[in-house]
């Protein structure tokens, strides 16, 4: 096993690990493929957190290669939502854009019905969820529904 003493910082680090070990090969593609079908919401906590991970795992699984559709991405969201929330993932179906389904739309969506969930209750001591929405956060001027996330 090769020991990296001689590294000056954490960036050369990685690189050199990357250079002496490769890349995820198809076994780590599938394991984050299979933990983010996996995926689901916690309906009785704040969602940034829950969609923002999941978006990471979009973004892990584009770093490989491994792209999905917008509208799996989409789906792969609703499919994660609490068993009680079928009936909302219904009304998001029928009522999807006609230009399709999109992960910022799903988002969005949760959003507002984890709201009206919980209005009045000690978790929405953050304040307002609908001002989030009305003033876009970084989450909905990306190309996705998390920090930085993808679409």
């Amino acid at each position: 096993m090769e020991i990296f003493e001689n590294v000056i910082n954490a960036r050369t680090l990685w690189i050199a690990l990357r250079q002496h070990y490769g890349d995820t090969g198809r076994t780590g593609i599938y394991n984050e493929y299979q933990a983010t079908m996996d995926w689901k919401l916690d309906a009785s906590k704040d969602p940034e957190m829950s969609l923002n991970s999941i978006l990471a795992k979009f973004k892990r699984l584009a770093g490989q290669g491994f792209t999905l559709p917008k509208e799996q991405k989409a789906m792969t969201i609703l499919r994660g939502i609490p068993a009680r929330w079928d009936s909302f993932a219904g009304t998001i179906l029928a009522m999807a854009p006609a230009a399709g389904l999109t992960v910022q739309h799903v988002c969005i969506q949760i959003w507002e019905e984890w709201r009206r969930r919980h209005a009045g209750t000690a978790h929405m001591a953050r304040g307002d969820l609908q001002s989030c929405i009305e003033a876009p956060a970084p989450w909905q001027t990306a190309t996705g529904c998390g920090r930085g996330g993808t679409s």
